[in-house]
Parts: structure tokens; sequence; C-alpha cells
């Protein structure tokens, strides 16, 4: 993704998901990192529909009101592992 094809508002999300995904990686603290990816998420969907790249979909899990992305239509969940697997439902698709 090149930053310099963005709208402002895209570099914006570009440059917030940059920063969340950099304290998940620094951070042993799950507590934290679930915080943060919801911002990364957030982000990364706003990206996402503005750049369209392959197929993608935007999962939501009501136990924790958040998305993520995923590029396959089966729930994944990521933010509690096998305690929540499934726990989501597809609310869109990007094309």
């Amino acid at each position: 993704m090149n930053a310099a094809t963005l709208k402002p508002y895209d570099r914006k999300a570009l440059a917030s998901a940059r920063a969340s995904a950099l304290v998940i990686s620094k951070t042993g603290d799950v507590a934290a990192q679930r915080k943060e990816f919801k911002i990364l998420s957030t982000n990364m969907i706003a990206l996402a529909k503005a750049t369209k790249p392959a197929k993608t979909y935007v999962q939501y899990c009501p136990m924790v009101k958040a998305s993520w992305l995923s590029e396959r239509k089966d729930v994944k969940n990521p933010y509690y592992g096998n305690d929540m697997l499934t726990c989501g439902s597809t609310k869109e698709v990007i094309e």
C-alpha cells in the first residue's frame, strides 16, 4: 500500500494502524493487545474499503463489540482464542 496515493483520512488510518501494531508487538499484556487490536481492526477495515484488496470479510463479535478482517468466510474470532473461536458473524464483504 502506497501511503502517498491515499486520501488524507486514509493516511491517518494507516498511521493509527501502524501505531497500534507497534503497541501490540511490544507488550505481553493481553488486555492491552486486545484493546489495540480493536483500534487496528477499525483502521484496517477503513483502509480495505479505500483500497479494495482481494475479497475480504468484515466479521463482528457481539461479545467483545468489535470487528476484524478475515480472508475466510468462516468465523475464527481472534479476541479470545479457543474460548470464543466461532463467536461472531460476517457483517460485510469488501470486494
